[in-house]
C-alpha cells in the first residue's frame, strides 16, 4: 500500500460498528445544492426509497419525485435528510452503502468502518470531499466527536497530499 494507506488506514479500516461522520460545513446554499448534484451524478443505485418532508406539501417526498430535494433545504422548505447510496462510483474507485445528510450549509459523509475500506476506498471518499470543497474555499471539515482529535488534521493532510499530486501530473 502507498502514503495514504500509511497515513489514514485506521481512520477507515478500524471496525468498531460505528458510522462515523465527516462533515463538510460552511458550504454557502449554491455550494450544497452542487454537492448534491454531484453526489447525485455518482450513484449509481440508492438503497431503499428514501424520502425527505416538505414544510409545503406538509408531508415526505420520495427523493427522485422532486428535481433537486437539496433546493428545498437550503430555502427552508424542507428538513435535512439522509440517504444512502447502495454502489457510488467515483473515477476506479466504487463504494457501497455511503451515506449522505443534507443540510442547508453542509454536506456529511458516513460509511462503515471496517476491513473492505481500502486505500481505493478511502481515496475515493476524500476525493468526494475535494469535490464538494471545489468552489468552497471557506468550508472546513468537522469530524464526529468518536474520531480521535488528530484524525481532522491527517484527513486535511492527505486531501492537501491528493490535490497536490494532481497538480503535478
Amino acid at each position: 500500500m502507498g502514503w495514504l494507506w500509511n497515513t489514514t488506514h485506521d481512520i477507515f479500516d478500524i471496525d468498531d460498528g460505528t458510522y462515523p461522520e465527516i462533515c463538510i460545513c460552511g458550504l454557502s446554499s449554491k455550494q450544497v445544492v452542487d454537492g448534491y448534484n454531484f453526489l447525485r451524478s455518482k450513484i449509481k443505485r440508492l438503497r431503499g426509497t428514501p424520502t425527505f418532508y416538505s414544510f409545503e406539501t406538509k408531508n415526505e417526498i420520495g427523493l427522485d419525485e422532486f428535481g433537486n430535494a437539496a433546493e428545498l433545504v437550503c430555502k427552508r422548505n424542507a428538513h435535512p435528510f439522509h440517504f444512502v447510496a447502495a454502489t457510488f462510483k467515483l473515477g476506479r474507485g466504487v463504494l457501497y452503502d455511503l451515506g449522505f445528510f443534507i443540510l442547508d450549509n453542509a454536506i456529511a459523509i458516513d460509511f462503515q468502518r471496517g476491513p473492505l475500506m481500502g486505500e481505493l476506498e478511502i481515496e475515493t471518499i476524500l476525493r468526494i470531499i475535494i469535490e464538494i470543497r471545489k468552489n468552497a474555499p471557506d468550508s472546513y471539515l468537522k469530524l464526529q466527536s468518536t474520531y480521535s482529535p488528530d484524525y481532522r488534521s491527517r484527513i486535511e493532510e492527505a486531501i492537501e497530499s491528493l490535490i497536490k499530486e494532481d497538480n503535478e501530473e
